[in-house]
This record gives structure tokens, C-alpha cells and sequence, in this order.
């Protein structure tokens, strides 16, 4: 289990927007100081997904910048094209790996330790 502590002026609103959002447990609250449990299963399956997303993001900035240089040469038209469909469609994974990381971390918050 990993507490992070952070300090807070004005804890109210942001314990509540922290467990509805990231679903994490908040253990107490002192002065300005807020102990959160956030869990080592969460880190770790978060830092998946985040690698995840980024690497999405380099092959899409790769097919994007290989399709440019393909418009370039007349003969390449075509494969540009492709390319940029390609990392068109990738752009469309980005939002459902950020969605898929949410539903499993919220589900390993539901979860007994």
C-alpha cells in the first residue's frame, strides 16, 4: 500500500472530486495535510496504459511525418495517403485506451486488496 500526502488548503472539495474521479481512499485529514491510499496495483496499470498512449502517439506522429515526406515525390502520392489514413485512425485509439485505463483502474479500486 502507498499513502502519498499532499497538502491541501481547502481539503473538502477536493477529497470529494478525488474519489469520485480516481477512486482513491482518502485515510485522514489533518490541518492541511490529506493521507490518500492510491494503491501499488493502480500505479503499476496506470503506467501501462500511459506507456501505451504514448507510444500510440509516436507511431502516429511517424506515420504522419513518413506521409508528408511521401507527398513529396508524385510517385509516393498514394502511400502518403494511406499513411495519413493510418494515423488518422490511430487518432481514434487515444480516447479508447484512456477509457479502457479508467473502467480497470476503477475496477481494481472495487476490488479487495
Amino acid at each position: 500500500m502507498k499513502v502519498v500526502k499532499l497538502e491541501l488548503i481547502g481539503y473538502g472539495f477536493v477529497t470529494i472530486f478525488l474519489k469520485a474521479t480516481v477512486g482513491v481512499t482518502v485515510i485522514k485529514a489533518n490541518g492541511r495535510e490529506l493521507d490518500i491510499d492510491i494503491g501499488n496495483r493502480h500505479i503499476v496499470v496506470q503506467r501501462r496504459y500511459e506507456a501505451l498512449g504514448a507510444f500510440n502517439d509516436l507511431m502516429i506522429a511517424v506515420w504522419f511525418l513518413i506521409g508528408s515526406f511521401f507527398f513529396l515525390n508524385d510517385s509516393l502520392v498514394e502511400s502518403g495517403t494511406w499513411l495519413f489514413v493510418v494515423g488518422s485512425a490511430q487518432l481514434i485509439i487515444k480516447p479508447i485506451i484512456k477509457l479502457i485505463s479508467l473502467v480497470h483502474v476503477g475496477i481494481l479500486h472495487k476490488a479487495p486488496l
